[in-house]
């Protein structure tokens, strides 16, 4: 068994030594509390009454049981130090000398044996074995313990009652078997609770797992229609497109028909004035100026070609001279025939069928139309 020594009064503020009736005692320390809450409710009994309790208790901090004898003996030790005529230090001394002989003599009664405490009978042996370094007085030890031992014989507090062993063991190894099922009890709960702990945790996994497939589906969803409406935009851009494209092939149609009236335009009032200026004059006649323009453009080259090239000066003066006169007589001749002031020869008779401007005119116009 392990006991507990409590001093009491060093938690006291009051100058009266009183006790605590062994009934209010027994109701604190049976009731399965602990040494600290059991000292909290002893302390708050003694601050509501103003009461002091220099006691020691002697508790089985497992089974709750006061040893009824040495209640007694602190009982009667209080009365005893209360009975000193002393001042206040001197009784706190005699109290803390009374606390180290009890604790001293229980440790004595549990760990040594019962042989050694049945030895002593004296109150000189008392006191040397217990009091050997206490500061007070022999003439007070003994008056304090004759006080004591005259409410409690020395044979009756170290007496050892079989009777209260035994039923303290059995109550023990009550208590132990209370104790091992409740382990096993809170270990089946433990366990119980790990197991529900993780089938919450793996439904909550699950329940995650579907969320998040829930929003990639919708996450898909949406891409995909996304995607749908990009195709119908680019399908209509695409036709928009194609319309512009249209409208701008209409315009570039339409401004080459602006173009080609305005060709049409200028042919005709060029067939018109073509067809005033050719009047009464043939294609061939045409053809025959032509050609004549021609021959004189290429003499007019030859020309040009002599005056460059290197040769005397006379003879290339006289060569220039006569190329000069032929050319302006060429040029007079081909004035008067472009005036009518003379007659245009006929055509042979290998030659083609004539062709009146008239008929050069009709081809033209319908050629443009």
């Amino acid at each position: 068994m392990r006991f507990w020594t409590g001093k009491i009064h060093e938690y006291a503020f009051a100058e009266r030594l009183l006790v605590v009736d062994e009934e209010t005692l027994v109701s604190h320390f049976t009731e399965g509390n602990n040494v600290p809450q059991c000292i909290s409710t002893v302390l708050e009994h003694m601050e509501k009454t103003g009461e002091v309790v220099p006691v020691n208790i002697y508790i089985d901090t497992r089974v709750s049981m006061i040893q009824h004898p040495f209640l007694r003996m602190s009982r009667a030790m209080t009365r005893a130090v209360a009975s000193i005529g002393s001042s206040k230090e001197a009784k706190f001394v005699i109290v803390s000398a009374v606390d180290a002989f009890l604790k001293t003599l229980r440790d004595d009664m549990k760990v040594a044996s019962h042989d050694v405490v049945s030895s002593i009978t004296t109150l000189d042996e008392i006191i040397a074995r217990y009091f050997k370094s206490s500061p007070i007085e022999i003439a007070v030890l003994k008056r304090l313990l004759e006080s004591v031992l005259a409410e409690i014989s020395w044979v009756e507090l170290i007496k050892t009652d079989k009777d209260t062993i035994i039923r303290f063991n059995e109550k023990r190894k009550a208590v132990d078997r209370d104790f091992v099922c409740s382990v096993v009890a809170l270990r089946s709960q433990v366990q119980l609770g790990a197991a529900k702990l993780a089938e919450l945790r793996a439904a909550e996994s699950a329940k995650k797992a579907d969320a998040m497939a829930e929003l990639r589906a919708g996450r898909k969803q949406m891409a995909a229609g996304h995607l749908k409406q990009a195709k119908v935009f680019t399908k209509a851009a695409l036709r928009q497109q194609g319309q512009t494209n249209n409208l701008e092939a209409i315009l570039l149609e339409l401004s080459n028909t602006h173009d080609t009236i305005d060709l049409v335009s200028t042919m005709r009032e060029g067939v018109r004035v073509l067809r005033a200026s050719m009047a009464g004059h043939s294609v061939e006649d045409a053809d025959d100026v032509m050609e004549d323009v021609s021959l004189l453009l290429h003499e007019v080259g030859d020309v040009a070609n002599t005056l460059s090239a290197d040769v005397a000066a006379d003879a290339a003066a006289i060569d220039v001279e006569d190329d000069l006169d032929a050319l302006e007589a060429e040029m007079a001749l081909e004035r008067q025939v472009a005036a009518g002031s003379m007659p245009v020869p006929q055509p042979q008779s290998h030659v083609e069928p004539t062709r009146t401007a008239e008929d050069l005119i009709d081809e033209i116009e319908t050629f443009t139309i």
